[in-house]
């Protein structure tokens, strides 16, 4: 059941509606099916786990931002015993539209490459021009070379390697209306959930 909630969320009943096809084929009677699950307990355990896919947040709102911050911090707090001291970085697109130019999305690259090196979780939101540019870290592609681990981000003909630190994590924020838009591979790559106050 942990392993469809962690793998199967995304879309209101994706969870429940694995759960209850597990149910059907293995024909385990003693496990009962509930509509909803614990979606923190599920993002406490990714931040952690340093073999899972990057995370992405399905809000409804834009206050959303502030509980995510919240939710965050506390989950560090609570897990301070695990040595890993996370600290939580945003960067939030501009809707300007004069901010779509080359300079501004370099300077955007620049800044999520400086934050590769380190051990905190980078929030990400209305970054749609820069994604295709983070195609191999978002897919956690990575080289290990000498015992450090390495991946590309694309600007144009630039593909340098970056260093990458094992702990630093992503978590990328998709508003529940734009999730249509958003390219079926880009979601593909995350571990998904519903990000609300009911939950």
């Amino acid at each position: 059941m942990r392993y469809i909630e962690r793998n199967f969320g995304g879309l209101p009943l994706s969870v429940y509606d694995f759960k209850n096809i597990y149910t059907k084929i293995s024909n385990d009677k003693t496990i009962a099916v509930d509509r909803n699950y614990d979606v923190l307990r599920c993002i406490s355990e990714n931040i952690y786990d340093k073999e899972s896919r990057y995370l992405l947040l399905i809000t409804k709102n834009n206050f959303d931002l502030e509980l995510i911050n919240f939710l965050i911090e506390e989950i560090i707090q609570r897990n301070n015993n695990k040595n890993n001291s996370f600290e939580t970085k945003f960067i939030l697109g501009s809707t300007f539209p004069q901010d779509k130019d080359d300079i501004y999305i370099e300077k955007i690259i620049g800044t999520i490459r400086n934050e590769l090196t380190t051990n905190n979780i980078l929030v990400l939101k209305n970054l749609e021009l820069i994604y295709s540019s983070l195609y191999d870290l978002l897919n956690q592609d990575f080289e290990k070379i000498d015992n450090k681990y390495y991946t590309r981000i694309s600007f144009g003909l630039w593909k340098p390697f970056s260093l990458i630190n094992r702990n630093f994590k992503i978590i990328v924020i998709v508003n529940e209306k734009n999730l249509s838009y958003e390219d079926p591979p880009f979601l593909n790559r995350f571990e998904k959930h519903i990000f609300s106050l009911d939950t």
